[in-house]
């Protein structure tokens, strides 16, 4: 089992505001269901009443779970490339028990079309045991592919394990690529964020009956997730559906309307529609298939530097950029927490470049500045090319964007923490285990069966691998409960930049890690821009 192989796989798993419904009929409120129809006793079942109707979960260990279930109406026919829209009534009792399908998008092979459009569904984990009038915090998961694959229905992201810890757990799928991002005229803009906004809308409006309290709501997003996650803090709308955010492994930053359109403008000339008198009405008749297959930017590389779908500034859901907000100090008014890991591109750069090889591929991928760069990462300074591309890969993509949005944060008088997730531990049998992009996941969910999965046998954590998990989930915990993590565990974490977070076996407090010199440059060369 090589890294490569275990970082893509990974990525197969990190890549794996709608108006108020009402009037619909609904069964037994907000108790679990000892006699479902009437017949035997089901004592595996739970019924929650939601907006829409009852919805019919099952006992999963310690938690109940409800498992896709819409907070939308399906994407479909003259709904492609509109914004979502409410759902309506179940009509019957929903069976909530089972995953519903992720959204279109490329399979690992970067050839198959898999997933379906009707895909705007959720998943909810709540303890068992909460009482009657529980108001648990709520931790609402956006996933990660490069807004192009992944889906919350990924195994990685089961929330059964961490909502055993006292919270409830939302994990909800969005439109990818094209379908949620294309910028046409008569097509709303940043479609995958107002699917967002209407699935926290929902959780708003429903999560009372999960035991969940609606008035504390975390975000967290890992990847493409963590970037819509620090989106939606320059989203005016998104005021009062989130109350927390954590950014993952993902940067705070939205190309303008003209960049974005010069950059993934092709795709409508690509499936032949540019000449329709009617260019909406062609691209809603196309097959998903090929829509997806059109699409500019394939299968995520987690090192690459080429332009993919995401969110823009539109200068209507989002006035501004989330880092001009901050700055100005005119973003929601959240505690966050935002941070990268030590070697995020590991697993995805060739092994054994050569240092030459290094050098051309800056010169190449950086056109006239590839001197400036080389002289911030001489070759001469790693046993590699490997080495060096990883390095800087890292760097310029995750690590210094988030201390770029830290800076920013902290200067507008945002709640900030800074954290670099260094544990490589664990005990896969790679070549050498590295804090790699994503690796993060199965401790904070508690999922290293999906490390089995990746891997291709059994896995059983390490005594290092339990304490990381306990590590990472009390930290995250404590900020979605509103504790003062300043005073909550050993090593203390205060507001950056007093204070810096590296998450390890053991962890440990202090200055910061990241690397400012090159950090410094990075900035002022995406400045010049």
């Amino acid at each position: 089992m090589t890294l490569r192989r275990l970082g893509t796989v990974l990525l197969g798993f990190v890549a794996w505001t709608t108006a108020a419904i009402g009037g619909c009929a609904s069964d037994e409120v907000n108790k679990p269901s000892d006699n479902l129809c009437g017949g035997e006793t089901q004592r595996a079942l739970r019924q929650v009443a939601t907006e829409s109707g009852t919805a019919v979960g099952i006992v999963s260990g310690a938690t109940d779970a409800f498992l896709g279930v819409p907070f939308a109406a399906a994407p479909i026919g003259e709904r492609r490339w509109a914004a979502p829209e409410p759902f309506g009534c179940f009509g019957a009792p929903f069976d909530a028990n089972t995953l519903g399908p992720r959204c279109t998008q490329l399979d690992t092979d970067e050839t198959t079309v898999i997933g379906e459009e009707d895909c705007l569904q959720l998943n909810v984990w709540t303890p068992t045991t909460r009482g009657d009038d529980a108001r648990l915090p709520v931790l609402f998961f956006i996933h990660g592919g490069g807004n192009a694959v992944g889906s919350a229905v990924d195994p990685l992201y089961d929330g059964a394990d961490l909502a055993a810890e006292g919270v409830v757990v939302v994990t909800a799928n969005y439109r990818l690529g094209a379908l949620g991002f294309l910028l046409q005229d008569g097509v709303p803009t940043n479609l995958a964020v107002r699917d967002q906004l209407a699935a926290l809308s929902w959780v708003s409006r429903n999560i009372t009956a999960f035991g969940g309290d609606e008035s504390n709501v975390t975000v967290f997003g890992e990847s493409a997730g963590a970037v819509n996650t620090c989106t939606l803090l320059g989203v005016p709308s998104a005021q009062g559906l989130m109350h927390r955010a954590i950014v993952q492994s993902g940067a705070c930053i939205q190309r303008n309307a003209t960049t974005y359109r010069e950059q993934m403008g092709g795709f409508v000339d690509s499936v032949g529609c540019t000449s329709s008198a009617d260019i909406v009405s062609c691209l809603r008749a196309l097959d998903p298939a090929s829509i997806v297959s059109a699409e500019p930017t394939g299968f995520p590389d987690v090192a690459g530097l080429s332009v993919a779908w995401g969110p823009h500034v539109d200068g209507d859901l989002i006035p501004a950029s989330t880092l001009d907000q901050m700055e100005r100090g005119e973003s929601l008014r959240v505690p966050w927490i935002i941070g990268s890991n030590t070697d995020e591109t590991a697993a995805s750069v060739m092994r054994g470049m050569t240092r030459m090889q290094f050098e051309n591929l800056v010169r190449i991928s950086f056109l006239g500045r590839g001197m400036q760069i080389l002289a911030q990462y001489p070759a001469s300074d790693f046993p590699d090319g490997t080495e060096a591309w990883i390095r800087l890969t890292t760097e310029a993509k995750f690590q210094c964007n988030a201390r770029r949005a830290a800076q920013l944060g902290a200067a507008g008088g945002l709640d900030t923490r800074l954290y670099m997730f260094a544990y490589d531990d664990y005990t896969a049998r790679v070549r050498q285990a590295r804090a790699i992009h994503g690796i993060e996941l199965p401790f904070l969910f508690g999922t290293f069966s999906a490390i089995e999965l990746a891997a291709g046998f059994v896995y059983t954590p390490n005594e290092n691998d339990l304490a990381m998990r306990d590590e990472m989930r009390s930290r995250w915990l404590s900020f979605a409960r509103g504790d003062d993590l300043a005073t909550q565990g050993t090593p203390n974490w205060g507001n950056y930049p007093a204070a810096f977070l590296v998450l390890d076996a053991p962890s440990v407090a202090g200055t910061n890690e990241y690397p400012d010199a090159r950090c410094d440059f990075w900035d002022g060369l995406t400045a010049s821009l």
